[in-house]
């Protein structure tokens, strides 16, 4: 990855044309900067003439066009094959970053040579932070983080923060820069010099941690994470619990894989006996909006509890690309 130009913006789509066409719009301003900025966009096999807009409207713009959706993990690599220079800048299709605040990011970074990675503030079209009522969750992919993740821990906890309005509902950060453990994928700044130890995005995780394994194997090699509030960008979508049934097996899936990978097979058995019992939150949550005629075209619940009860015996093959809703999509 040779510093042969300052910046590599890799935008991920999948069927989101228009919110494409507007972040790429708002890259335009980039040939302004002082230094040299390359885009490319990355097409996760999108049947919404994405490609076509690409090639029509942003001829400077570098396209790959994937022959099907290869998940998020594979889809960023191919675009950081291709990459080049000081730091590589990973967006969705659904977040938009102005060149003013693509600056700031840069000299931010070149001011904290131990920041590996470094991630903004997402905000909504009115200026309001999307996540709120922060809960802190474990540092590490150790046995706490599933026992965590499995039980639903910490999107009860924001419900809780929300309903009871304990704490200000603006990000918990009051300094300029902090430390985090996790970024999620929606924006990933990079520096060049960690990528090449780190290395690329562990592929067999299609959607659904791919992020917080890249995250945890960065800070491993000892580069840090910082959280930048002062630095916004307009994303499109807002929390992640709100993501359907189909989507939920697919993280279902994930999290059993870095279950493996981090803490080891040997103890499949105890993350079992975790998962299952961490059903019943889920299951109340499905239950709930389906009275409320939530959901109506997912998959049926019992279906739904049907294929999580496999998954986590490991008895069901991973499915294929969800419905994408919630979290950011299934690119």
């Amino acid at each position: 990855m040779p510093d042969e130009c300052y910046c590599t913006v890799v935008i991920l789509n999948f069927n989101k044309r228009d919110l494409l066409r507007r972040s790429l719009d708002a890259l335009r301003g980039v040939t302004a900067l002082p230094y040299r900025v390359d885009v490319i966009v990355v097409d996760n096999g999108s049947t919404d003439g994405s490609p076509d807009v690409v090639r029509e409207a942003f001829p400077s713009v570098r396209l790959v066009v994937n022959p099907h959706n290869l998940g998020s993990a594979q889809g960023r690599n191919t675009g950081l094959r291709l990459a080049k220079g000081e730091f590589v800048l990973f967006l969705d299709d659904s977040t938009t970053i102005s060149p003013d605040q693509l600056d700031r990011l840069i000299q931010i970074a070149r001011a904290h040579p131990e920041a590996g990675m470094l991630t903004a503030m997402k905000v909504d079209s009115g200026g309001t932070p999307l996540y709120g009522y922060h809960v802190p969750s474990p540092s590490t992919l150790g046995f706490a983080f599933f026992l965590v993740n499995e039980l639903s821990l910490i999107e009860i906890a924001r419900a809780v923060k929300r309903l009871l309005r304990w704490g200000a509902p603006v990000p918990h950060e009051t300094r300029d820069l902090v430390e985090i453990p996790y970024i999620g994928g929606g924006i990933m700044f990079c520096r060049s010099q960690a990528l090449r130890e780190v290395g690329p995005m562990d592929d067999r995780i299609f959607i659904y941690g791919e992020d917080f394994d890249w995250c945890y194997r960065f800070r491993r090699r000892g580069w840090k994470i910082l959280y930048a509030p002062q630095v916004h960008v307009l994303a499109g979508f807002g929390i992640n619990a709100t993501r359907a049934k189909r989507a939920s097996l697919v993280a279902l899936h994930s999290r059993r894989y870095l279950f493996q990978k981090y803490v080891g097979r040997r103890y499949l058995a105890f993350y079992a006996v975790i998962a299952l019992v961490g059903l019943l939150p889920k299951l109340i949550n499905y239950l709930v909006k389906g009275i409320r005629g939530r959901g109506a075209q997912d998959i049926s619940t019992w279906l739904w509890l049907r294929r999580a009860v496999l998954c986590i015996v490991g008895l069901e093959p991973p499915p294929g690309p969800p419905i994408a809703t919630g979290r950011r999509h299934a690119s």
